[in-house]
């Protein structure tokens, strides 16, 4: 129904259209992905009239079934077993105006948003972490079997789009009165730790970081065997932290490597 390149082009368009603060915010505030899927299925709406956008839309009984069975593992139980997911709800779908009860939609999207500093850390890719939500690579391998569940067919029609902000570290006041990381928390960014930007030199490049994390995603994406692309480069400020963010689209084949 629309492709990685024509849904990219919606994305960065709608987000193009406001003001580039909110942008900015999004990610400093939380990883607050639902900005990104409301602005998508908006234009959605806008742009194909004989069809209908649904966020957070719960996949039916069969769906649930055949994810479950091809799912990457969640962390073993308490008894050595791996728990299967009793409700699966996707970010965003698309039914068309004809079926609008329909149990598969013409279109499945997952959002999700990975900081700079997550995609610089080789530890969060691999399939071996314990935890989903911490392991980019498991993740991305647990949206794309929903979303395969969910249209089974080989259609370009299951994408994810990866929101990645990088901050402009190079940019923050970085002295032993006032750190890189005292500046994030008085601005009431949760993740300083993590992101350990006092450990970054002074002539540290925001364009390297975001190159660098960009390729990182895309490299683990397309090994997948998922058709990746990038775009995006939208840069706003909120409370003085300024932000580039891009956004790293896939498609999801029927023969997802997993």
């Amino acid at each position: 129904m629309i492709s990685s390149a024509e849904l990219l082009k919606i994305l960065v368009s709608r987000c193009a259209s406001i003001d580039a603060s909110y942008i900015a915010k999004a990610s400093i505030t939380g990883k607050n992905e639902a900005l990104f899927r409301d602005l998508t299925l908006q234009a959605i709406g806008i742009d194909y009239p004989s069809f209908f956008a649904r966020p957070e839309w719960v996949i039916p009984s069969q769906s649930l079934e055949l994810w479950n069975r091809i799912r990457p593992k969640s962390a073993p139980g308490k008894k050595g077993k791996s728990k299967p997911a009793k409700k699966g709800i996707v970010d965003l779908v698309v039914l068309p105006m004809a079926e609008p009860l329909g149990i598969e939609p013409a279109l499945a999207i997952e959002f999700k948003l990975w900081y700079w500093f997550d995609a610089l850390n080789e530890s969060k890719f691999g399939e071996t972490h314990r935890d989903t939500h911490h392991s980019i690579s498991k993740s991305f391998l647990t949206d794309a079997t929903k979303l395969l569940s969910v249209i089974p067919g080989p259609e370009p029609r299951r994408h994810i789009v990866t929101v990645v902000p990088t901050f402009h570290v190079g940019d923050f006041p970085n002295s032993s009165k006032n750190s890189r990381g005292k500046f994030l928390k008085e601005r009431d960014f949760k993740y300083v730790t993590l992101s350990k930007v006092n450990s970054y030199d002074s002539s540290t490049s925001t364009e390297n970081l975001r190159q660098s994390a960009i390729k990182a995603l895309v490299s683990d994406f397309r090994a997948y065997g998922c058709p990746t692309l990038v775009g995006g480069g939208l840069t706003g400020s909120y409370r003085d932290i300024t932000v580039t963010t891009d956004f790293v689209v896939s498609e999801i084949p029927t023969n997802l490597k997993n």
